[in-house]
């Protein structure tokens, strides 16, 4: 565990293996990362994990919008002396992950977006494939931004009323599949230790990450310079697989890989194939 300039980091797996940065979900923390740590260890892979601004241990901080967040990923490469590095992002992380490849391609050596967010502020497609609650947060982006913060603030009020009444709510957004996951308590756990870890800050850092992604990213995917692995799922209703195949029409070197069987939270179980594609590709460069 460590903390370098005001960005919190935890590693996972193999400490001599391939850095990874690993760019949690929205909203999130690094201890989401942990499920990851024995498959990393096997696969000889060092991930980093950390924490994005006002969640976790990283202090809040005003971000201008998604492409910013590479800077996030650029400081905290220069404090761990990392030339090159992979780089992977789930969820709403996702998004921080592409910025990344975006602004710095020729650094990268493996970029994976795993059920990633796709940039749906003017994409009226996009839009309609959006779960109930995400509707309401992209009207309140647009129309009410003052608002925004409440609903994250809910979220918060939720969570300190317990792992019953956060999942409640939440739930209420998830496939069957992913309703199934949640059924196992220590899976649940770690869900529900990972949000409030999010929110160990308040609301405000949360809610900022969220507002990024529902608003214009501040680069285009088509612009993105290296190869990139996006990883979706076929029972995804938080990222659903429309997202998937937008940005695999939009990003030139993109690979497509859809997990047919999972959903939004059951696609975590599917790591040790992005692990395998991460060696894959590295090995295949040297």
């Amino acid at each position: 565990m460590a903390a370098l300039s005001d960005i919190f980091y935890q590693t996972y797996g193999n400490p001599e293996g391939e850095p990874l940065i690993y760019c949690h979900g929205c909203p999130g923390s690094h201890l989401e990362a942990s499920q990851f740590h024995r498959i990393a260890l096997e696969q000889d892979i060092r991930i980093i994990a950390f924490d994005r601004p006002g969640m976790g241990q990283t202090p809040f901080r005003k971000i201008q919008n998604v492409a910013k967040e590479a800077e996030l990923v650029a400081e905290l490469a220069e404090m761990l002396q990392l030339d090159k590095f992979a780089i992977m992002g789930l969820s709403g992380g996702a998004s921080t992950a592409l910025a990344a490849a975006a602004q710095m391609p020729e650094r990268l050596t493996y970029c994976a977006s795993f059920v990633g967010w796709a940039p749906i502020h003017d994409n009226v497609e996009l839009q309609k494939h959006l779960a109930p609650a995400d509707r309401i947060f992209l009207r309140l982006s647009k129309y009410i931004p003052w608002a925004f913060g409440l609903g994250f603030a809910y979220l918060g009020h939720r969570l300190k009323q317990g792992k019953e009444s956060i999942l409640k709510i939440i739930g209420g957004s998830l496939s069957k599949k992913d309703r199934s996951i949640l059924a196992d308590n220590n899976f649940a756990d770690l869900f529900v230790e990972d949000l409030k870890l999010a929110f160990t800050q308040g609301s405000k850092g949360p809610a900022q990450d969220g507002y990024l992604r529902y608003k214009p990213w501040g680069f285009a995917l088509h612009d993105i310079g290296c190869p990139v692995h996006l990883y979706a799922a076929a029972q995804d209703k938080f990222a659903p697989l429309a997202f998937a195949r937008t940005m695999h029409e939009a990003i030139p070197a993109s690979t497509l890989h859809i997990f047919e069987d999972d959903g939004h939270l059951t696609a975590f179980r599917q790591f040790r194939k992005v692990a395998a594609d991460l060696q894959e590709t590295i090995h295949g460069r040297k």
